[in-house]
């Protein structure tokens, strides 16, 4: 029997968790709440359709004394879509506190469920054709903390599903801008990206069939060469294009085939970037 979900906490309200408060909230099923770090957001959240909370992480449970940060914790799907930053000092290590302050708190209020949007970054440099069993072998020390992170949640005694997001695009993120001023180098590596609004299906899609306990990679099923996909994305913006630098024609390309059977999930064509 699925669980049934009615209150939802979205801990970062960013690029992609304030749409998320947005989409659901629209769809009417949930009573929501979403945290941010600065003052000047809570409002944003308020119009998205979510109950906003100012909360810096990490905290401690002596300093979660309002009843909207409690219900927040006790939710019954609790979705972390908070990045570890890559400019930050130590980013590992201020990573590694936030994300033991946010199971520490979700054990004590009980929490029901957890998602975590991570990275296909904890891949490093693989190549081939890579699924969720394929081993992870991250190389910067963000894709480290992320996979640090995926290990804490799935060993918090919460049930938690991670969702390990491609290269994101959307509003405000349009690849034909990516290599402006610069070349793309390893130009011939295909591209493994997924749009904002694809993500955001995927989260529900979670939630509505209840598929906790999961790793599922999110990524767009196409994966046309790098020199291909940012060159044309720049010509549809009028920009000049990009220079390449020749390499990485073996490089890895992420499958979603395990969310697009379990879930029925889809993601959109490429070809919206430039026709």
């Amino acid at each position: 029997m699925a669980d049934k979900i009615e209150r939802i906490g979205v801990l970062g309200s960013g690029w992609l968790g304030l749409p998320l408060v947005g989409h659901l909230a629209r769809s009417g099923r949930y009573h929501l709440l979403a945290t941010t770090r600065s003052s000047e957001k809570l409002e944003d959240i308020k119009q998205a359709g979510a109950s906003p909370i100012l909360l810096n992480l990490p905290t401690s449970q002596k300093q979660i004394t309002d009843t909207a940060t409690q219900q927040l914790l006790s939710a019954d799907a609790l979705i972390i879509t908070l990045p570890p930053g890559r400019s930050r000092a130590n980013t590992f290590q201020a990573y590694q506190a936030e994300i033991s302050s946010v199971i520490v708190l979700a054990k004590m209020h009980n929490c029901g469920h957890l998602l975590y949007t991570s990275s296909t970054g904890v891949y490093g440099r693989a190549e081939g054709l890579l699924d969720e069993q394929s081993s992870t072998v991250p190389i910067t020390e963000s894709a480290r903390a992320v996979l640090w992170a995926e290990q804490a949640f799935r060993d918090s005694g919460i049930p938690a599903t991670i969702l390990r997001l491609a290269g994101l695009y959307g509003p405000g993120r349009n690849p034909g801008k990516w290599f402006q001023g610069r070349p793309i180098k390893q130009a011939d590596a295909p591209v493994n990206l997924v749009h904002q609004q694809d993500v955001i299906r995927a989260i529900e899609l979670v939630i509505e069939h209840s598929s906790w306990g999961q790793v599922y990679n999110v990524c767009g099923h196409e994966h046309p060469p790098k020199s291909e996909i940012y060159t044309k994305a720049a010509k549809a913006l009028g920009l000049e294009p990009p220079t390449s630098e020749a390499g990485g024609v073996n490089g890895k390309m992420v499958s979603s085939e395990k969310i697009r059977t379990h879930l029925g999930w889809s993601s959109r064509s490429l070809s919206g970037l430039y026709e």
